[in-house]
């Protein structure tokens, strides 16, 4: 049985909040669940990670929650946030003050990660 599960954003296009709210909700899900709980930033996805992207998009489920509020809330739950070198590289170091709780990562460990029997990957 799984004891991870690893939810990677990097086709998911950042300004449709209608893309954002599952992988989101699903993270924060198994953390509370107890799983361990990981969620990678890269690609085009990582954009969400600049100053003013993710409170700017409101959450389609009529909270009025903003994507930065799903950021909140995932970490407070446990999920592990992180995201590619590669971010970091296409979109610069205006990140938003919440992303000094992430971890930067590399493409081997990505692969690693996604690779490992115990581990369950979905992909957005």
């Amino acid at each position: 049985m799984a004891d991870k599960l690893i939810v990677i954003l990097m086709n998911t296009d950042p300004s449709s909040p209608t893309e954002l709210l599952a992988p989101f909700t699903q993270a924060t899900m198994a953390a509370s669940m107890g799983y361990q709980s990981e969620m990678i930033f890269t690609g085009r996805a990582a954009e969400l990670l600049k100053q003013g992207v993710a409170s700017e998009i409101t959450v389609p489920d009529g909270s009025n929650r903003s994507v930065l509020d799903l950021f909140k809330e995932a970490y407070k739950e446990g999920v592990v946030l992180k995201y590619s070198f590669q971010a970091f590289e296409l979109w610069g170091e205006d990140f938003i003050a919440e992303v000094k709780e992430f971890t930067p990562i590399n493409d081997g460990y990505i692969v690693q990660q996604a690779m490992n029997r115990s581990h369950v990957v979905f992909t957005y």
